[in-house]
């Protein structure tokens, strides 16, 4: 919300795994190769097979992607608005003298 705080989703993975398939294509895109204890690299597949499992049992934590940078501007935007309010009036006081 507009205070920083991160609101839960009602979207979960419960019941089931994310599928493997849309991981694969992420961990590419990121460019993930974890090794293995004997310093070999993992295949992909099983890399996703282990990021599938971890989101279900520990679910995805949700970002306020708009929230947060909103919070932050209307804080710089109060200061400025303040400043402009306190401008005005002076100007119109000196302008009614």
């Amino acid at each position: 919300d507009y205070t920083g705080k991160t609101v839960k989703s009602p979207y979960k993975y419960t019941t089931k795994q994310p599928p493997s398939k849309l991981l694969d294509k992420w961990i590419v895109k990121k460019g993930i190769a974890p090794r293995d204890k004997q310093g070999k690299f993992m295949s992909r597949k099983s890399i996703s097979f282990l990021i599938a499992r971890s989101i279900k049992i520990k679910g995805i934590k949700s970002t306020s992607f708009f929230q947060r940078p909103m919070e932050l501007a209307l804080k710089d935007f109060s200061k400025d608005l303040l400043g402009s309010i306190k401008e005005d009036i002076i100007e119109g006081l000196t302008t009614v003298n």
